[in-house]
């Protein structure tokens, strides 16, 4: 299956880098294809807008990957539950699943 890996980090204490090698391995255990990676460095909640999470989005809507990785939920919206189900949802209805490494049983799948 082919994924794309989505990081961010909002402080300048975490480093999107951690993210990445963990979700990087998470694939390669399980046998997926990294095909894309996405990271954000800085607060998209400071700036107004998570370029890379557009990029994802687009790239989803556009089918070149079957899933995402991420980290964790609230790495897609901070703070605002309504965002990462909308945000999940628009996915789901492109055919791309949503896999959270801290959280695996909310695992949706991708075809």
């Amino acid at each position: 299956m082919k994924v794309a890996i989505y990081a961010s980090c909002s402080t300048t204490e975490q480093f999107v880098e951690n993210q990445l090698e963990a979700l990087r391995q998470y694939a390669t255990e399980r046998g997926l294809e990294v095909v894309a990676e996405y990271a954000e460095n800085k607060s998209g909640w400071k700036d107004g807008h998570q370029l890379e999470l557009i990029n994802l989005v687009t790239d989803a809507k556009r089918r070149k990957f079957n899933a995402i990785l991420v980290w964790s939920l609230d790495r897609l919206s901070r703070g605002v539950p309504a965002k990462v189900l909308t945000l999940t949802n628009t996915l789901n209805a492109n055919d791309v699943g949503v896999n959270s490494y801290q959280q695996p049983w909310i695992e949706s799948s991708g075809h």
